[in-house]
């Protein structure tokens, strides 16, 4: 009866991406005054050594862990048990907690503490709040990433937006590069429009999706930024994201994130395409070339594209393949 109830909470995700990998040299919130404006002071430099675990996998450190230590682990407790629905401050004995796997550890990070000795601490939640990036010094009042960056302006992406995402449908979208290494108003902590100066968090890409294209031009050239970059929302269990039909923040350079398109074919291919037709002979493949890639018509919502747009054999029209896959089009025998 105990394992029917552990269903009503809602399990926390395994596939949700994280900004950073292990290894990764990060800033955390460690002191209070990491709460203050203008946000500079009271973060510590920690390697990433593990990230998605248990909290009870996690247990045999607390015992190693300083104040602060202690505090953050609480930290993480509270913001599981809002992750399922439960409020931290009306807990009691009487209230049914979710089971220890239930508690995620987005990251555990290695630091120094203040007594100069180092330890393992957990980090709360995956946003700027908590965790940012490295950055190096370049000049007095000037910053960069302390990393290169894969992807550039107007390059053809897909990335990823998660379940129950404003697009409706599949995980991953098709969209093209806009901005990369921006700063977005009301992401992270000091984000308001004119507070400038401040230390920010900053987002790897801003990926406009297939087909807004026009539409962000528009809101571009009336500076509506309200529209080019909404309010943040939060992904639950894990990385927040920023999304809309206009806009999707990547909000990390890897391949959980954002990766290259790959198609099998390219134009000029010979292929052959399922067609409607059932009596068609070839089990109703007909043979025809590719003549585009990321098909999409106007009326489609934004992000989706079909693979292929193909000319089929002794045909003035053309046909999109709606999936890159064999039982909708294949490579033409011999070729």
């Amino acid at each position: 009866d105990d394992d029917d109830d552990d269903d009503d909470f809602p399990a926390p995700p395994s596939d949700t991406p994280y900004r950073y990998k292990v290894g990764d040299s990060v800033l955390v919130a460690w002191d209070p005054s990491s709460q203050d404006p203008p946000y500079d002071k009271g973060w510590r430099r920690a390697i990433v050594v593990d990230r998605h675990v248990t909290a009870d996998t996690f247990e045999p450190q607390r015992k190693k862990m300083s104040m602060r230590g202690h505090e953050l682990a609480m930290l993480t407790a509270m913001f599981s048990l809002r992750d399922a629905g439960i409020d931290p401050v009306e807990v009691d004995e009487s209230t049914r907690l979710p089971p220890a796997e239930y508690f995620i550890v987005p990251y555990v990070v290695k630091l120094m503490n203040d007594q100069g000795k180092e330890e393992k601490v957990p980090i709360p939640r995956d946003d700027p709040m908590h965790i940012r990036g490295c950055w190096e010094e370049k000049k007095k009042g000037s910053w960069k990433p302390a990393k290169k960056l894969r992807f550039r302006a107007n390059d053809q992406v897909e990335v990823w937006v998660g379940p129950g995402h404003a697009l409706d449908g599949a995980h991953w979208i098709q969209g093209t590069v806009r901005e990369y290494w921006s700063h977005i108003p009301r992401w992270g902590r000091g984000y308001e429009r004119g507070l400038d100066g401040l230390r920010k968090d900053q987002v790897p890409y801003i990926v406009t999706p297939a087909g807004a294209e026009d539409e962000m031009a528009a809101h571009k050239a009336a500076h509506r930024l309200e529209q080019m970059y909404p309010p943040a929302r939060t992904i639950q269990y894990g990385s927040m994201g920023v999304l809309n039909e206009n806009t999707v923040l990547v909000l990390a350079d890897t391949d959980e994130w954002i990766r290259i398109p790959k198609l099998r074919f390219r134009p000029g291919s010979r292929v052959e395409c399922k067609i409607r037709d059932s009596s068609a002979a070839n089990g109703g493949f007909h043979p025809g070339t590719v003549v585009g890639t990321f098909y999409r018509e106007d009326h489609w919502r934004n992000g989706m594209c079909a693979p292929y747009q193909v000319k089929l054999d002794g045909e003035r029209k053309l046909i999109y393949a709606p999936a890159d896959n064999d039982s909708c089009i294949r490579a033409h025998p011999g070729h």
